[in-house]
């Protein structure tokens, strides 16, 4: 007859046994591939880059989208600009073309680094000012943008106000003025 104890002792010894090996085993292939750590994680690094382009890659394909041409005076032109967060919707978008400054201004129109954007309620002007920003940004980080073309100088600093619901008092446009006011100074600057 089997004494229970002894085999109780007895399992315990193998199990350490096989831990004990699994240990060692784990540490001698940990040693092995040691030497194949940073390897891996510049693989790891270059992989996960090749992400991201793909990813950009990928969104500038759906929408269409091309790279900027980067100019070295102040200001824009595009041509033929969808609002990305219209095309979203899988609404029907009219593209636009725009310019401020003398970056592909049409002849006929005096360049100006300054534009005056008015129009009537739903006439497009946030969706225009949305796509300039859009423009601006993706571009400056290197990105496609949503445009057929689009020419752009330097820009230090983005800024974009937007009003509240409702109308724009005279108290309010001339506290707008005057925060628009504090922007003044050196380096270029675009202001929404």
């Amino acid at each position: 007859e089997a004494d229970v104890s002894q085999l109780q002792k007895f399992k315990e010894q193998i199990k350490q046994q096989i831990f004990r090996r699994e240990v060692t085993h784990k540490r001698d292939i940990a040693y092995e591939l040691h030497e194949f750590r940073q390897p891996l994680k510049q693989l790891v690094m270059r992989l996960l880059d090749l992400d991201v382009g793909l990813a950009v890659a990928r969104f500038g394909h759906s929408l269409q989208m091309q790279l900027a041409g980067f100019e070295d005076e102040c200001g824009m032109g595009l041509k033929n600009g969808k609002n990305i967060f219209l095309c979203e919707k899988s609404v029907a978008v009219e593209p636009i073309d725009y310019s401020l400054g003398s970056i592909m201004s049409p002849s006929q129109v005096p360049s100006s680094p300054v534009v005056l954007l008015s129009g009537v309620n739903s006439g497009g002007k946030t969706s225009m000012l949305e796509l300039v920003a859009q423009c601006t940004i993706l571009s400056h980080m290197g990105f496609p943008v949503p445009a057929d073309e689009l020419k752009i100088g330097p820009v230090d600093s983005l800024y974009y106000f937007s009003k509240s619901r409702g109308t724009l008092d005279a108290g309010a446009f001339e506290t707008t003025l005057r925060s628009f006011s504090a922007l003044a100074g050196a380096g270029s600057k675009l202001v929404l």
